[in-house]
This record gives C-alpha cells, structure tokens and sequence, in this order.
C-alpha cells in the first residue's frame, strides 16, 4: 500500500511539473516581445518628458 500510495504521488508531482513548466514556456514566449517593445517605448518617453521639461525652463527663463 505504501509503495503504491508513494508511486502516485511522484507521478502526480511529476504532472505538475511538466504542466508548470508548459505554462512558464507558454507565457514567455507570448511576453517576451511586448514586454521588450514596452521597455523600449518607456524609455523614450522618459527621455522626450525629461528634454521637454528642460526646454520649457529654458524658454520660461528667457
């Protein structure tokens, strides 16, 4: 009873494994681009917010 109730479980584990790790793939692969393109896009605006800030001080100065 006890090697067969063990034998179960290490199979059950092992399904749960192999489906977290389909999952993990199946999401980074979906992720990868968009996220990369969102980084991309989150820095420019960081840099265009932060050129336009300068010049708005710079004229208001003047």
């Amino acid at each position: 009873m006890t090697d067969k109730e063990k034998e179960k479980q290490r199979r059950e584990e092992e399904e749960r494994r192999e489906e977290g790790k389909k999952k993990q793939s199946r999401g980074n692969m979906k992720d990868c681009p968009n996220n990369i393109m969102r980084q991309k896009k989150w820095k420019r605006n960081i840099i265009r917010n932060f050129i336009s800030r300068i010049f708005d001080i710079w004229y208001t100065s003047i």
